[in-house]
């Protein structure tokens, strides 16, 4: 489960898909979210797999949101940072898979977060202290830096340029 606004992080290891296991999973997480945000969970965006149906409807019965997307992509990014991470755990035989698991969760939750300028740990923190992490602002584009004034006299081609054939960062044939 991922706080989309912090980035926070929860997660349960769960070995398998079906609906009951699931959603008593997601009580728990949905539960751990909120002692973590210091606020109660209101909405729940679930991707199309089969295995949420029991927990959509759990979770509407207790009041709270919910909405199918085609994808969630916010949390396959958060599972591929953290599955990133697990392994880099797992490789240095730190701990055992459980221990591994809690180090990547914690990691992750204190992992410096681009759009937001600060670790999800740090967001969390000032939400709950009653300020607001305000993302950062999207810097100016090099389209925009290169933007050439109104009025200025400028060359066109006739006749677009071709690409150089066949390229690949890899190939090493620039």
């Amino acid at each position: 489960l991922v706080d989309i606004y912090t980035g926070w992080l929860e997660t349960i290891v769960i070995g398998t898909k079906k609906q009951e296991y699931i959603a008593e999973a997601t009580k728990k997480l949905v539960a751990r979210m909120g002692r973590a945000l210091g606020t109660p969970v209101t909405v729940v965006n679930y991707d199309m797999g089969g295995e949420f149906i029991q927990s959509i409807k759990d979770l509407e019965e207790a009041g709270i949101k919910t909405f199918q997307k085609r994808t969630n992509a916010e949390v396959e990014q958060a599972n591929a940072k953290l599955q990133r991470i697990f392994y880099t755990i797992v490789a240095q035989k730190r701990t055992d898979f459980k221990g591994s698991v809690k180090q990547a969760v914690d990691i992750a939750n204190n992992t410096k977060n681009r759009k937001l300028g600060m670790t999800p740990q740090e967001a969390v923190e000032k939400l709950r202290a009653g300020q607001k992490p305000e993302k950062k602002r999207a810097k100016t584009s090099v389209r925009d830096k290169n933007v050439y004034k109104e009025g200025t006299l400028v060359r066109a081609l006739k006749k677009k340029r071709d690409k150089q054939g066949f390229y690949k960062a890899y190939k090493g044939k620039h």
